[in-house]
């Protein structure tokens, strides 16, 4: 039976906040805002991948059963039909996010 390992990983890291922002006045009770934000170093996630076939003993019957889907997998009863290779995976990171984000926004305000 082979084996597949799927695991995620978060890293705290301290954040930066910046922004700037700019309000008009249209009339004394309507104005127009305007804000910037960039939020840099935020934590970073990670996706690891490991795998390892094991070969056992065959069993009878040897069924196969392929998916519809692509990348095909297959999984079998038969340890001589593997869609995993001879050697395994050990941590490959198949996502990794990381950066700043920023934002935009703009709106109209009123006041009483």
């Amino acid at each position: 039976m082979d084996q597949l390992q799927v695991r995620y990983e978060v890293m705290p890291t301290a954040t930066l906040i910046f922004g700037v922002g700019v309000d008009r006045d249209l009339n004394r009770h309507l104005g127009l805002r305007a804000d910037l934000r960039a939020f840099g170093n935020l934590n970073e996630l990670r996706t690891r991948i490991d795998t390892s076939p094991v070969s056992v003993s065959p069993s009878t019957p040897a069924v196969t059963f392929r998916s519809l889907v692509n990348p095909d997998l297959q999984v079998s009863t038969n340890p001589q039909i593997t869609s995993l290779s001879l050697y395994g995976v050990d941590h490959f990171e198949s996502f990794l996010a990381r950066g700043a984000l920023p934002s935009f926004s703009a709106g109209v305000f009123f006041r009483f």
